[in-house]
């Protein structure tokens, strides 16, 4: 009995297995079909913008497109030369990205992209990455390649000081300090105690803090995941986190924070957000 109840298990499990598999291939088949270009470019708009606004936040404007600069690190302003907006549209010129208006700017929109211009943009992006626009799988890999890192790009190593749950600071904000005063001075608005978690030589390190905002319940977090320096920005990749409808969590306000040490720089520093939502049963 119990070499058949194994035998039944095992052939279950393959069964799963198999239609698993079966699943994955019948949608790598679908993203390789062949699709008319007006629909390739509203699955490249429809992607970008879900990326964006997962990482930065749904701007009450539109999506502009310098915005996609600083979201993908391998995008360059010559791929948003001709990129078409509301009322206007962009222009590579004498090595710099500029804005022409094609009429007067009558609404905070006037800058948002439209579906010409992911259009122009995708078509920009394909050429310099010499992939021919075909499937969904041909956007997908231009995706991809927006978030290679241009050569002389480098990850940076960094120190936590703290990552915690709770401190005083009640609105979601971001800090570089680069001197022992503004360091004592964050700190104490930050805490009720005296004294400092960690000395720190700001001769030769600074500070970077991020600080998620207060929040009504447990379930949240904020962490610097990645630091690159590139060749005229250091950039604070972020993540984070919040607790899904279903999920059991603490009525206790939470303020989470984390704070790091790096090497100085005197390059300007970029924050790149990074939204997730944890779904439980």
């Amino acid at each position: 009995m119990k070499n058949k109840t194994a035998i039944f298990g095992i052939i279950a499990a393959l069964l799963i297995i198999g239609s698993t598999m079966a699943g994955i291939i019948i949608s790598n088949q679908e993203n390789n079909n062949s699709l008319p270009k007006e629909e390739l470019v509203s699955y490249f708009a429809e992607t970008a913008s879900t990326k964006f606004i997962n990482s930065i936040g749904q701007p009450i404007e539109g999506i502009s497109p310098p915005m996609f600069l600083d979201l993908f690190p391998n995008l360059r302003e010559q791929d948003l030369d001709g990129v078409q907006t509301a009322l206007g549209f962009y222009k590579y010129e004498n090595n710099q990205l500029v804005y022409k208006e094609s009429g007067p700017q009558i609404h905070s929109a006037a800058y948002a992209i439209t579906e010409e211009g992911f259009e122009t943009l995708l078509d920009n992006l394909a050429k310099r990455f010499n992939i021919t626009l075909k499937s969904k799988n041909s956007v997908d890999t231009i995706m991809d390649k927006l978030y290679e890192e241009p050569p002389g790009s480098k990850e940076l190593s960094f120190r936590t000081i703290e990552k915690d749950t709770y401190n005083l600071l009640t609105l979601r904000s971001q800090r570089l300090v680069t001197s022992q005063t503004e360091w004592a001075s964050l700190w104490a608005r930050m805490q009720q105690t005296d004294g400092l978690p960690s000395n720190v030589d700001f001769n030769e390190n600074m500070v970077i803090a991020v600080f998620q905002g207060q929040k009504p319940t447990s379930g949240y977090e904020i962490e610097i995941t990645k630091i690159i320096e590139r060749d005229n920005e250091i950039e604070v990749r972020v993540k984070e986190t919040s607790p899904g409808p279903n999920c059991a969590a603490d009525t206790v306000i939470t303020s989470p924070h984390h704070i790091v040490e790096l090497k100085k720089s005197n390059k300007t520093v970029k924050f790149i957000f990074e939204q997730e939502i944890v779904y439980c049963n």
